[in-house]
């Protein structure tokens, strides 16, 4: 049976627009999923609530495109964005 991801809730490490609710945290993964046991990393991770009154069970992951891109900073794009939608 495959482990579960250690998680652990903490401050977001990026703005939140008035009105808006997020919850943010840290993930921490292996480095390498091969070596489970290796050396591990900690992934901010930025929990957005849809504004549908009825959204659907499956959550919507974004990672970032690119070597170096920081996706919290890019959040700022999913408050404008109708994907919470």
């Amino acid at each position: 049976m495959a482990r579960k991801p250690p998680f652990e809730w903490g401050p977001c490490a990026f703005d939140i627009p008035v009105g808006v609710t997020v919850d943010c945290g840290y993930l921490t993964v292996p480095e390498d999923r091969g070596r489970p046991d290796g050396p591990t990393i900690r992934l901010h991770v930025g929990v957005f609530e849809s504004e549908r009154k009825d959204p659907a069970p499956d959550p919507i992951l974004y990672l970032g495109g690119g070597p170096g891109e920081n996706s919290t900073e890019a959040s700022s794009l999913i408050f404008d964005q109708r994907i919470r939608r």
